[in-house]
């Protein structure tokens, strides 16, 4: 299992929790088997076409969760962020989550404030 899949799988997980999903809705609502999900959920890699309906599901950017997956290169990071990454994907999925959810709160802010 390769950094790379488990950054996926933490966020599938969180996604999962986050809207109280279990496995076999999960592989329901996206067409798969139950044990498709549950690779995923566990770390191992998952196919592209996986990755596509995952995209369509939690209206995510395909192209952020190949990387995610380690199928796309990353972009560079520069060194604080990439400090930042490793530091929150040690945390519980609960803190995670809080943390993801005040990154939103701050953009929503910040685009309430623009003004065109």
């Amino acid at each position: 299992m390769s950094d790379q899949s488990l950054t996926f799988s933490v966020w599938f997980n969180q996604k999962l929790a986050e809207q109280n999903l279990g496995v076999r809705e999960t592989a329901r609502q996206l067409k798969v088997s139950h044990p498709v999900v549950c690779d995923a959920l566990s770390g191992q890699r998952p196919s592209v076409n996986f990755l596509k309906k995952v995209a369509g599901l939690f209206e995510e950017s395909e192209e952020n969760l190949l990387r995610m997956a380690g199928i796309l290169a990353h972009r560079p990071l520069n060194d604080e962020i990439a400090s930042l990454l490793r530091e929150i994907v040690k945390l519980p999925l609960s803190d995670q989550a809080e943390i993801i959810a005040f990154i939103r709160m701050k953009q929503n802010q910040r685009n309430d404030n623009i003004v065109l």
